[in-house]
């Protein structure tokens, strides 16, 4: 009899650990990404961590904004109208009834505009890059895409060798104190700078007295060369090797339309019927 008891005491005992085990809690994380993110915005992603759930817990999520969402695992973007300490709280609750759990915690976006950009100003070969960076930031970092780097300031100058090319420059910028509870905590921005000579002169096609004209260009280009060469193909290739132009000339005094094609440096290749092509770059304003 003690025996059965005994049993029934152990029966009793894992019955509450069941019961207790299948009780839902809700919890969260959250990752903050600056490379998504844009000035005087700055988006969340929200990781449901909870447990006890099953197919049929719903989930409702408010931002502190007045904003919710019922997704599993929303994003939320901060506008800079959100600054301050926002409360986010996550309520899950299964079909039966059988639990309703609700967890928050609190978000730091004062100061949410957390991002950077920069602006260059080139004369010829030499640039003036000028950081535009937003929030409280500890140390810059900038690749100007042509093998240097610097760690100087916000605001510098930076001179690329004498020939025309474009570069892919980047700035990089640690945040401080906004980020005291995200991580990665830093901007990172870049953008392709072309560099070509001021007042170039007009485009010496390679292997003959071909030239094309004006270069750069907002527009059209003009040839000029021996009316022996025409009719000829005029090709244009961008840095890629991609065609964005391929047209037949009929005469040294017809223009090639480059005014769709975007800003940039390009190639322009010239050939008639019989001889071999010529080659030139040239610049797109």
């Amino acid at each position: 009899m003690q025996m059965i008891k005994n049993v029934l005491a152990v029966l009793i005992l894992m019955a509450g650990v069941n019961f207790a085990s299948a009780q839902c809690n809700a919890y969260f994380n959250y990752t903050y990404h600056p490379e998504l993110s844009q000035p005087e915005q700055s988006i969340y992603f929200f990781t449901d961590s909870s447990t006890g759930q099953d197919s049929s817990t719903t989930y409702e999520w408010s931002f502190g904004t007045g904003d919710f969402s019922s997704l599993q695992n929303p994003a939320f973007t901060y506008e800079a109208g959100d600054s301050g300490i926002e409360q986010v709280c996550l309520t899950i609750h299964n079909a039966d009834n059988s639990c309703t759990s609700q967890y928050c915690r609190n978000l730091h976006v004062d100061d949410l505009c957390i991002a950077a950009r920069f602006n260059c100003d080139l004369q010829g070969f030499t640039g003036t890059f000028k950081a535009d960076i937003c929030g409280t930031w500890d140390s810059i970092h900038w690749d100007f895409g042509d093998g240097a780097q610097a760690t100087q300031g916000d605001s510098i100058v930076h001179t690329y060798p004498a020939v025309t090319d474009s570069y892919y420059v980047c700035v990089e910028v640690m945040l401080s104190s906004e980020c005291q509870n995200l991580y990665p905590c830093k901007a990172i921005y870049c953008q392709q700078v072309y560099v070509y000579p001021t007042g170039i002169e007009p485009m010496q096609v390679s292997g003959s007295a071909v030239k094309i004209y004006p270069n750069p260009t907002g527009s059209y280009l003009h040839v000029s060369a021996s009316s022996a060469l025409f009719p000829a193909e005029v090709r244009v290739t961008d840095i890629t090797g991609k065609l964005v132009i391929c047209t037949r000339l009929e005469s040294p005094i017809s223009p090639i339309n480059v005014s769709d094609v975007d800003a940039g440096i390009y190639l322009l290749s010239i050939s008639d019927d019989t001889g071999p092509a010529h080659t030139g770059r040239f610049v797109k304003q």
